[in-house]
């Protein structure tokens, strides 16, 4: 649709910098958009969603939830994930190894939470 609506876009080939999925669902169906970085984070204990994307950088997961039944699918649970990427987005200079690096590092020294990546 950008393509098609250029016209309206400053830069239209530089609109989206990254995808961040949070508890993709059915994600063996997902795909990663053609040049775009694509990151999926999953809860361990969420029903609801998997980490199984084609096409990502990196297929996060922990062990996070918050209160309830479907406390590690809630937005709610995403809270210091999303914090994390942005930071770690800001401080990796378009280097997706680097952002990766900084992400899993930060969530393990801020909050005590391991990042496996996929």
């Amino acid at each position: 649709m950008i393509k098609e609506n250029s016209d309206q876009f400053a830069d239209p080939n530089n609109v989206i910098d990254f995808v961040y999925n949070m508890a993709p669902h059915q994600s063996d169906d997902i795909a990663a958009p053609n040049g775009v970085d694509e990151y999926a984070h999953h809860h361990d204990r969420d029903k609801f969603s998997g980490n199984d994307m084609g096409g990502v950088k990196a297929a996060f997961s922990s062990d996070e939830k918050v209160s309830g039944f479907v406390g590690a699918h809630a937005n709610g649970s995403f809270v210091k994930d999303v914090g994390a990427f942005l930071k770690a987005f800001q401080n990796s200079n378009g280097d997706s190894k680097k952002l990766i690096k900084i992400f899993t590092e930060y969530m393990q020294k801020q909050y005590g939470i391991q990042v496996k990546t996929n």
